[in-house]
């Protein structure tokens, strides 16, 4: 948003409709001429799109609540996520690429709800018993 702004700030006559959604639908948008521009998080295919990296930092993990006592651990294990009530990503290519970074087999997960948007899942993490895994401030990928 950093940079719409300061685009916005060069360009004053320039204006913004800006959608929200996950890559599989942003892809598509982009594929009908509905966008011109999207921001991808990886994983995602863009073989077929010209696209620059954004020097944005990866990180795999899981959300809870701040209370949580599993907060108080240095560190979590395989068999702690498979035992926690998860919110995951939707779409199997991330589901696929966290189980591959923390070597985890999927069929073990307890994977109650999928979103397409990771805020989606704030209320339910901050007022219920649910853990929220997946990647937060990532790696991100803009096509054209």
């Amino acid at each position: 948003m950093e940079m719409v702004a300061k685009f916005r700030d060069r360009y004053p006559g320039v204006q913004f409709a800006l959608f929200d959604g996950d890559g599989d639908s942003l892809r598509e948008r982009l594929d009908q001429g509905a966008e011109d521009i999207v921001a991808l998080v990886e994983p995602v295919e863009a073989a077929k799109y010209n696209y620059m990296r954004l020097p944005v930092r990866e990180e795999w993990g899981i959300i809870m609540k701040k209370d949580d006592p599993l907060t108080r651990r240095d560190v979590l294990t395989r068999e702690d996520l498979y035992d926690l009530p998860l919110i995951v990503g939707r779409r199997g290519i991330m589901r696929d690429s966290v189980s591959d970074v923390l070597k985890l087999n999927q069929t073990k997960l307890n994977i109650l709800i999928t979103i397409n948007l990771p805020m989606v899942s704030r209320d339910l993490v901050v007022n219920h018993h649910y853990w929220s895994l997946g990647t937060w401030w990532l790696t991100t990928t803009i096509t054209t």
